[in-house]
């Protein structure tokens, strides 16, 4: 995987668990084996810096999908993100 794509392909991935998820029970190893994997890629998504404005926009869609989903980023996470991705958005970087 290149630089250039990790974040919107663990994006889709993660967008894919989400999915799979919420056809299953709420109970049971599947479907937690499933919020699990989710929230390894949720982690990975937000915890690796991006290195281009594709890997920014991936990362705010991220922020944009917990939200919708009806998780919140804490302030601070909130304002670490657009810290980070503003340059990229910019065209600055």
């Amino acid at each position: 995987m290149t630089t250039e794509t990790r974040h919107p392909a663990w994006l889709t991935e993660r967008m894919k668990l989400f999915t799979h998820a919420n056809t299953l029970p709420d109970e049971g190893e599947a479907y937690d084996s499933a919020c699990t994997a989710m929230q390894v890629r949720e982690r990975q998504i937000f915890d690796t810096p991006v290195a281009d404005q594709a890997e920014a926009l991936a990362k705010l869609q991220m922020a944009a999908a917990v939200h919708a989903e009806g998780m919140m980023l804490d302030a601070d996470a909130a304002a670490e993100l657009i810290s980070e991705v503003t340059p990229y958005l910019a065209g600055e970087k």
